[in-house]
């Protein structure tokens, strides 16, 4: 939102065409584009450098992990990571808690036992069955 005078705040929308916006030294994502409103489905689409061909995407919603998958790459050389393309479309598991989620990409390392490159995208959850997802609560008291 951003305040203009005469005094009134306007909803900004951000568009995003053409274009890798969110990269690191394994990947390259053309989709989701930030802030991408998801339903229960996402397409995940761009390239990747990562050993074996395979990486992770997890599909967080602030409190829980709503989808983990591993994604294979099409890479031509299978001795040494070579930039790849991936073209996913992904099904949420679970319904998301929060209005507001995040795509994590990552190279799962399993004699280090950890997230090579980690890669997060922030995307917004739309509506889930009878409504929209439920806005976090601030009631620190415990009661309704």
């Amino acid at each position: 939102m951003i305040a203009v005078r005469p005094a009134r705040y306007y909803v900004l929308a951000p568009v995003f065409t053409g274009a890798v916006f969110y990269r690191n030294a394994a990947f390259e994502v053309e989709e989701p584009l930030p802030l991408t409103s998801v339903g229960n489905r996402l397409r995940l689409r761009g390239r990747a450098r990562v050993w074996g061909g395979r990486f992770v995407v997890e599909v967080e919603d602030g409190h829980d992990v709503l989808l983990r998958r591993t994604v294979q790459v099409e890479q031509m050389n299978e001795s040494a990571p070579a930039w790849g393309q991936f073209d996913v479309t992904l099904e949420l598991e679970r319904q998301p808690s929060s209005p507001h989620g995040v795509v994590a990409l990552y190279e799962e390392r399993l004699e280090e036992v950890s997230r090579q490159h980690l890669l997060v995208i922030p995307i917004r959850f739309e509506a889930w069955g009878d409504g929209p997802a439920p806005e976090p609560s601030h009631d620190r008291t415990g009661g309704a």
